[in-house]
C-alpha cells in the first residue's frame, strides 16, 4: 500500500495571501471569487500563490522523507482554486486582475492603454485585440507552474512521483455545444497540447457519480462519458483514474451537519469503472468520497479488485481469437495484458462469450477466473482452446492461463 499526499483546496490558503487582493481570483466584473463562506478564492497564476503551493511541496517532502516505500512523490489537485472554474459563466471570464494583466503584457511587450483601467475594459481590450494570445498565456504560465512542481518532486530523486489531479468540471462552457472541448479545458488553464509529451507528469483524471445532485444532468454523461476525454487527459505517462462520489451536504440537519453518498444501484455502480478501463487503461484507480460511497457494493467491488488488479499494469493487446457471438461495436471488450486476457462488458446488458484461443496454448491444464477464484471449462479442438465466460453488465473478467509462462508472458 501507497500513500500520494495532495495539496488541493487553495481557498484554505486564503488568510497567507490577504495583503494583496490580486493574489485571489477576478472576473471581468471586478468580482472576488470566493467559495461560499470559506473565503476567497486564489489566483494560481500569481507568484505569492504558486509560492504557497511550492512552500507547502516541500514541506510534505521534508515529513515524508523517511518513508518513500510508502509514499512515493505529491500530487497537486486543481478543485478549488488550482484551476479556474467559473461557474456563472465561461471560465475565460476569470483572471482579470490588474497583476495578470500586466504580466501578460510585459511578457508579450504589449501596452496596456492608459484609458483601460477596470476588469471589464481589461476583459474588453483583450477579447478585441489579443484574445488567442492571452489565453494560450494563461495556459503556458499555469503549465510552467505544474511542471515546476514536478521538477521539485523530481528533485529527491527520478524514481519519485508527481500527479495532477485534473479535477476540472466547468459548467457554462460545456453547455454551449459549439466551445470544442480542447477549448473548454484552455480557458480553464489547461491546455491539453502543452501537456501531451510532458514526461514526470502522471495524469488522474476523474469520473464524478451522482453529479447531478449539484449540478445540471448534462453533467453526469456528456461531460464524463464524452468521447474525446481519454486522449484530451492523456500525457507521456501511466494514469490514474479516480471514481468520485458526490455528496449530500444537509448544513440544516437538527442533529448537526450530515453528509451522504450518491451510490448507483446494483451492477451500474461498476459503469465508470469499465468505461475507464476501457478507454483510458489506468494504471491505479482511487475510490473517493467524504462518506464512503461502496455501501451495499463491498462484496462486489473486492471481486472487481480482484479482476483489476489481476492485471499488469501494460498496454492491452488485440486478442487475435474469435469470439461467439461477434461483438458489436466496442463495449464487449477482450484483450491481452501480457499473459492475462480481459474479457469486459462496458454494458447494461448482461452477455455470455464463447472464446476460441488461438496457440501457442500448449501445456495449459487450467483457465483460473481471477474475480471467483474458480478455474473455468475448456476444451481444445483443431488447435484452439475453448472457453465460456459469463458476463454481468459493467463486468470484468480477467483469466490467467495455468501455468503461467514464467515472467508472466
Amino acid at each position: 500500500m501507497t500513500v500520494l499526499p495532495r495539496v488541493m483546496y487553495l481557498h484554505s490558503y486564503h488568510k497567507l495571501l490577504e495583503d494583496d487582493p490580486g493574489n485571489f481570483q477576478q472576473t471581468r466584473e471586478g468580482e472576488t471569487l470566493k467559495f461560499g463562506r470559506e473565503g476567497p478564492i486564489p489566483d494560481p497564476l500569481r507568484p505569492a500563490v504558486q509560492k504557497v503551493v511550492m512552500d507547502s511541496f516541500e514541506a510534505m517532502l521534508e515529513a515524508t522523507k523517511d518513508y518513500r516505500d510508502i509514499v512515493p512523490g505529491l500530487c497537486y489537485d486543481t478543485s478549488i482554486g488550482g484551476a479556474y472554474q467559473y461557474r456563472k459563466g465561461p471560465s475565460s471570464e476569470v483572471g482579470y486582475s490588474l497583476s495578470n494583466v500586466r504580466d501578460f503584457c510585459e511578457k508579450t511587450g504589449l501596452r496596456l492603454p492608459a484609458e483601460v483601467t477596470d476588469h471589464q475594459q481589461r476583459y474588453d481590450w483583450l477579447k478585441e485585440n489579443h484574445w488567442e494570445a492571452w489565453l494560450d498565456w494563461r495556459a503556458r504560465r499555469w503549465h510552467d507552474f505544474v511542471c515546476a512542481l514536478r521538477d521539485r518532486v523530481k528533485q529527491d530523486g527520478p524514481d519519485r512521483e508527481f500527479v495532477l489531479n485534473l479535477r476540472i468540471m466547468p459548467r457554462q462552457e460545456w453547455e454551449d455545444d459549439d466551445v470544442p472541448l480542447a477549448e473548454v479545458y484552455r480557458q480553464c488553464l489547461y491546455k491539453p497540447d502543452y501537456f501531451r509529451e510532458e514526461p514526470g507528469v502522471r495524469m488522474c483524471w476523474f469520473t464524478r457519480v451522482n453529479a447531478d445532485r449539484y449540478f445540471a444532468r448534462l453533467w453526469w454523461k456528456d461531460w464524463f462519458y464524452d468521447p474525446l476525454q481519454p486522449e484530451l487527459t492523456r500525457t507521456a505517462e501511466p494514469r490514474g483514474h479516480e471514481i468520485y462520489y458526490n455528496y449530500w451536504e444537509l448544513p440544516t440537519h437538527p442533529w448537526g451537519f450530515r453528509v451522504g453518498p450518491g451510490s448507483p444501484v446494483g451492477r451500474a455502480f461498476f459503469e465508470p469503472y469499465t468505461y475507464a478501463l476501457r478507454t483510458m487503461n489506468p494504471e491505479y484507480m482511487l475510490v473517493f468520497c467524504w462518506f464512503r460511497g461502496s455501501y451495499g457494493h463491498e462484496a462486489d467491488l473486492r471481486e472487481w479488485a480482484r479482476a483489476y488488479r489481476a492485471l499488469p499494469a501494460v498496454a492491452p493487446r488485440d486478442f487475435g481469437g474469435k469470439v461467439t457471438p461477434e461483438p458489436q461495436g466496442e463495449r464487449l471488450w477482450v484483450k491481452w495484458f501480457g499473459a492475462r486476457l480481459a474479457v469486459l462488458n462496458d454494458s447494461a446488458e448482461a452477455r455470455q462469450v464463447t472464446l476460441e484461443i488461438p496457440p501457442p496454448h500448449q501445456g495449459v491444464t487450467e483457465v483460473f477466473e481471477a474475480n471467483t477464484c474458480r478455474a473455468l471449462a475448456m476444451t481444445e479442438a483443431g488447435g484452439r482452446l475453448r472457453v465460456t465466460v459469463s458476463l454481468r453488465p459493467y463486468d470484468l473478467r480477467s483469466l490467467a492461463f495455468l501455468p503461467e509462462p514464467e515472467g508472466g508472458g
